[in-house]
C-alpha cells in the first residue's frame, strides 16, 4: 500500500509540473521472530518457578522488538498482572499492575531473565545452537 500511494504522489506530481519526496518517517514493525532455542531456555527455567509459558504466540503489540528479533536471538516473555484479562494501556492495568500478583510475577520474570543469561553468558555451546 505505500508502494501504491509513493506511485499515486508521484503520477500526481507529474501532472502537475511539481516534485514529491517521500521519506521514511518510521520503520514499520517486524513481528517477533522468537528464536526457539532461547525460548526453550526460558522455559526451562520458567518451570524452575512453576510456571509453565504459552509459547507460539503472535506478539502484535507495537514495537520494536520484532526488529531486534530480525538482528539478534530475541524471545517475548510476558506475564499476568491480575486473574482475568485486561486490557493494555488502561486504568484496569494499571490498577492491576500494583497487585500482589502483578509484583510475584514481575520477580520471577526478572528472577528468569537473570538465570536465562546467566546460562547463555557461560554456555558456549548454547550460544551457538542459539545463533544457528
Amino acid at each position: 500500500m505505500v508502494q501504491r500511494f509513493g506511485e499515486i504522489a508521484k503520477g500526481a506530481a507529474l501532472l502537475t509540473g511539481t516534485n514529491v519526496e517521500i521519506a521514511e518517517y518510521l520503520p514499520y514493525y517486524e513481528p517477533v521472530k522468537a528464536n526457539l532455542v532461547l525460548g526453550d531456555v526460558i522455559a526451562a527455567e520458567l518451570a524452575t518457578h512453576g510456571v509453565t509459558p504459552e509459547r507460539g504466540i503472535l506478539v502484535t503489540a507495537s514495537t520494536d522488538l520484532g526488529n531486534v528479533s530480525t538482528k539478534v536471538p530475541t524471545d517475548w516473555v510476558r506475564f499476568p498482572v491480575s486473574e482475568k484479562p485486561v486490557p493494555g494501556h488502561s486504568i484496569e492495568m494499571r490498577d492491576a499492575s500494583i497487585s500482589d500478583l502483578a509484583h510475584r510475577n514481575a520477580i520471577i520474570t526478572a528472577e528468569v531473565l537473570g538465570s536465562t543469561a546467566v546460562r547463555v553468558a557461560t554456555d558456549k555451546a548454547l550460544r551457538e545452537r542459539i545463533a544457528t
